[in-house]
């Protein structure tokens, strides 16, 4: 881990007690650059994983995703990402969000919410099919995803 900067989050897995996220950035040293490590073995060793991210868009939050192991989600200085494979490659993820700051992120059931700064805050509905979505699903013509449980109401 970098030997300066301020550490935004720390993130405990939810799979693995040994594993955790942490979000570190470091803009008032002139670094614009990156930082999100991961350990799987109690902090003895860190890894750095932005691959993906662009290379002056600093983080602000790390979190994983509570219900699909290896699934992460990262707040930037300039947007919102997405990793489906512990962090080893990121993917921006818009959804009509503008270019903002992604201060935190919480992910509650089914739904995730973000906060951004200076426009309040982003929920996107249902993230299922986000959490379904593998290779086989990119590799196809065509994909089902399975659909939430349904509630009826009298």
């Amino acid at each position: 881990m970098p030997e300066f900067g301020r550490v935004s989050i720390i993130d405990a897995s939810s799979f693995d007690p040994a594993a955790a996220y942490v979000a570190v950035k470091k803009p008032l040293l002139g670094d614009f650059a990156p930082y999100i490590f991961r350990t799987h073995d109690f902090g003895k060793t860190w890894t750095r994983i932005t691959t993906g991210l662009p290379a002056t868009d600093y983080v602000h939050s790390v979190r994983e995703d509570p219900t699909r192991r290896g699934m992460l989600y990262a707040g930037t200085q300039h947007g919102f990402y997405v990793s489906l494979d512990d962090g080893n490659r990121w993917q921006p993820l818009k959804t009509n969000l503008p270019d903002t700051q992604v201060s935190d992120i919480w992910v509650d059931a089914n739904d995730l919410a973000i906060a951004t700064h200076g426009r309040g805050f982003y929920v996107l509905d249902n993230v299922n099919p986000l959490r379904q979505y593998a290779a086989a699903a990119s590799a196809t013509d065509a994909y089902l995803f399975k659909p939430a449980d349904a509630t009826r109401f009298g």
